[in-house]
C-alpha cells in the first residue's frame, strides 16, 4: 500500500468523511522506528453544511515524536471540496505533499 518514500493515496466513500481522522487514528502510529502517518484529509462536500461521505485520504511518514508529549497518533488537515476535478484539473491533488505524483 505504501509507496517507497512511505506515501500512500486512499480513496473512500460511504463512510463519514469529517470524522475520518478520529476513526482511524490509532491505525496513523508509528512506533520507534517510523513516525505517524500525517497528511490531508479532502472531503467532496456538493452542500455547504451537508456531511460528506467520500474523500480522499493523502498520508506519508512524518517525523517521530515523543509519545509522552504527543499522545494522539497522526495529524492529518481537512478540506472540503465540491468537486475532486475542476476545470483546472484534479483539484484534490492541491492537498497531497510537494513531490507526490497524482495523475490528471
Amino acid at each position: 500500500m505504501l509507496d517507497r518514500k512511505g506515501a500512500f493515496v486512499l480513496g473512500f466513500e460511504g463512510m463519514s468523511c469529517e470524522n475520518w481522522a478520529n476513526d482511524y487514528q490509532a491505525d496513523m502510529c508509528g512506533d520507534g522506528a517510523v513516525g505517524d502517518f500525517v497528511g490531508s484529509v479532502v472531503c467532496r462536500q456538493q452542500k455547504p453544511l451537508d456531511p460528506s461521505t467520500e474523500g480522499i485520504v493523502y498520508g506519508w511518514i512524518g517525523p517521530q515524536r515523543n509519545r509522552d508529549e504527543h499522545p494522539k497518533c497522526g495529524n492529518f488537515d481537512m478540506g472540503h471540496l465540491s468537486s475532486f476535478d475542476g476545470e483546472g484539473g484534479p483539484a484534490a491533488c492541491g492537498f497531497a505533499r510537494v513531490g507526490m505524483y497524482t495523475p490528471a
